[in-house]
Formats: C-alpha cells, structure tokens, sequence
C-alpha cells in the first residue's frame, strides 16, 4: 500500500552500557493498515539520529525474523540509534 506503516515501539533493557557488557533492544514494528511484512523488514543502528530513510540497501544490520525482535548490542563509546 502507499501509506507508510506507524513508528516501531523500542524497549531497551536498560537506558546506558555504563553499568552492563550489552544492551538489548525488543523492537516491535506496527502497520496498521495492511500489515507488517516481516520477510522485507530489516534493521540498523549507526551514531546519528534521525530518520535514514526507506531504501532497504541502507539497513545492513540485519533481518527480522520475528515481531517483536530481540536485538542485543554490545557496549559503546558513544551515542546509538536503532
């Protein structure tokens, strides 16, 4: 369809890497209008914030394969946006 599905909903098991080795993050994606489709959703986290758009080439993270997907980091030094 040609809306654009609602924002994923982030849970993270913790707000800072200060006090543990990683960090996990339970993202759940939402479209309510036809759907999610898990098999063409991917994902990726960088250091800037912000929206990087829809092409699926710019997601190199990796796939879903379930929703909600667990997805677990390992510390940084920095800031991180998924």
């Amino acid at each position: 369809d040609a809306i654009l599905p609602q924002q994923a909903k982030i849970e993270l098991t913790g707000n800072s890497t200060n006090t543990q080795s990683s960090v996990t993050a339970t993202v759940t994606l939402i479209d309510n209008e036809s759907g999610v489709d898990i098999e063409n959703s991917k994902w990726v986290y960088n250091e800037k914030s912000g929206n990087i758009g829809t092409n699926a080439a710019d997601y190199t993270g990796g796939s879903f394969t379930s929703n909600p997907q667990p997805i677990q980091f390992s510390v940084f030094t920095t800031n991180f946006f998924i």
